[in-house]
């Protein structure tokens, strides 16, 4: 289960403040985690998923590859 209903802040490298929704501007997000696997299942990506809690859109933060992950 993720987080739900958080603010979400830039790094202060991108200006830092807080982050907002391409889709509709709303600054509340739930997080969660993912995973994106290969078309045979031999590499997988890990990945943040930070949902707007208004509009649903679906923000995709990569978080690095890995090697033969089958959790």
């Amino acid at each position: 289960m993720g987080k739900k209903n958080i603010q979400v802040n830039k790094p202060q490298n991108m200006g830092g403040g807080p982050f907002l929704c391409m889709a509709c501007g709303h600054d509340r997000f739930n997080i969660h985690e993912g995973k994106l696997d290969s078309k045979w299942g031999f590499t997988a990506l890990k990945q943040d998923l930070i949902v707007c809690s208004n509009c649903s859109f679906v923000h995709t933060f990569f978080r690095g590859r890995t090697l033969w992950d089958f959790d």
